[in-house]
Formats: C-alpha cells, sequence, structure tokens
C-alpha cells in the first residue's frame, strides 16, 4: 500500500513539473488578420526635408577658381538714358574776331545727346552768348571710370560761332570753327544724372579758346517727348 501510494505521488510532481514550463512558453500560433502587419518605428521612418520659410535668406556659395577668372572679366557699366536733353549755362574766353583782343562773355547751351555702347556718348547743341553770337557745338564722350559721386570723361569735338549780322560770310569764314578736347564730370552729386559739369579748351585759327559750362539734364519725360519729336 505504501509502495503504490509513492509511485502515485513521483507520478504527480513529475506531471506537474512537465506542465509548467509549457504552460509558461509564449504562444507561437500568430492570428490570420495579423500576417501582413508591418512594424515600424520611429528610428525607421523616412525623414521629411525640413521646409524652408520665405523668410530664410539663400546663402551664396563661395565661388571656386574658375568662377573668380569669370568674374575678374566682368567689368561694371554705367546705367545711363538712352538719349537726353539738357541745358547748359557756362563762359568762354578767346579769340572771335581777327586783329581784335579776346573777349570773355557767357554762353547759353541746349544739348541734345545719346549714349552709345561701350561707355560712350554723342552730344550737340546750340550755343547763345551774350556778345550777340549764336553757334552750335558737337561732341564725343568716352566714360573712364566709375564713380559714387561723380563719373569723370574725356570729350573730343568742336564748335562753331557766327555773328548775328553779316551770317553767309561767317558761315564760309574759316575763323568761324575750332577743335575742342577737354574732361567732363557726368553724375555730380549723385543726383539720379541731373547735373554735368566740364571744362574744354579750343584751338582755331585765331587762337585758343577756354570754355566752362555747367549743365542740367531735365526730366525723362521731356527727353522721351523730346527724342519722339526729334524722331518724327
Amino acid at each position: 500500500m505504501r509502495l503504490w501510494t509513492g509511485l502515485q505521488l513521483l507520478t504527480f510532481v513529475v506531471l506537474f513539473g512537465i506542465h509548467v514550463p509549457v504552460a509558461a512558453a509564449p504562444s507561437t500560433k500568430v492570428p490570420p488578420s495579423d500576417y501582413n502587419k508591418e512594424t515600424t518605428s520611429k528610428e525607421t521612418l523616412p525623414q521629411k526635408e525640413p521646409e524652408l520659410d520665405s523668410r530664410t535668406t539663400a546663402i551664396t556659395p563661395e565661388p571656386g577658381p574658375v568662377d573668380r577668372q569669370v568674374l575678374d572679366r566682368i567689368r561694371l557699366t554705367r546705367i545711363t538714358r538712352d538719349e537726353y536733353a539738357a541745358l547748359g549755362l557756362g563762359a568762354m574766353s578767346g579769340p572771335v574776331v581777327p586783329k581784335e583782343p579776346s573777349e570773355t562773355a557767357q554762353i547759353l547751351s541746349l544739348n541734345y545727346g545719346v549714349s552709345g555702347h561701350d561707355e560712350q556718348a554723342f552730344e550737340g547743341g546750340l550755343d547763345l552768348t551774350t556778345k550777340s553770337r549764336f553757334g552750335f557745338h558737337w561732341q564725343y564722350k568716352k566714360f573712364c571710370c566709375l564713380g559714387s559721386y561723380a563719373e569723370p570723361y574725356w570729350t573730343l569735338g568742336g564748335a562753331a560761332l557766327y555773328p548775328t549780322s553779316n551770317l553767309l560770310a561767317q558761315v564760309a569764314d574759316p575763323n568761324s570753327y575750332q577743335l575742342q578736347a577737354g574732361i567732363g564730370l557726368d553724375d555730380v552729386g549723385g543726383l539720379n544724372r541731373r547735373w554735368k559739369l566740364e571744362l574744354l579748351v579750343g584751338q582755331g585759327l585765331l587762337g585758343t579758346s577756354i570754355f566752362g559750362r555747367l549743365g542740367y539734364v531735365f526730366d525723362d519725360r521731356f527727353n522721351q517727348w523730346l527724342g519722339r519729336a526729334l524722331n518724327f
């Protein structure tokens, strides 16, 4: 009887020891509804590119060696009006009449100019002096460099002055003409190209003359109207 009772107790202990580990083991069965589910995490999600704010300032990369060579070949150019009209007020001193001393007079000029390519300009104008003389001048201008408050240039050209009497004879007289050369400043003061200043030296058969002129450029609307009128 004791032997049978001992066998029953041993059998119970063995079965209990086998049952506990099996019950504690995790289930390996997966429901069919979970077969196609993907497991993701924040680490595996694709990173979204940051959106640029409209107020973000773009940073220009430093130019490379080739870029610097290209930049060195780029030359700043002047921003000019294609055509302009200007009023000039100045003075002259020099011989005007043969065998008479030099005279000094004030000159009022009405000028019209055209800006060309490669820092060039062409200008012509009508002149009226306080000594009852009138005439005209023409100029070629070449700008040499840029400036913050003025833009210097050199100029070549010519001029003619006639008396109001005996006009026909004076037009045919070579003494009425002279060649001119000088220097000037455009956009004096950086005031939207309103002011010009130039100094000229003229040489003719009668001798050497000196001219100084201060010019004021009219408003763009007047320049456009004058350009249309001249083209018409």
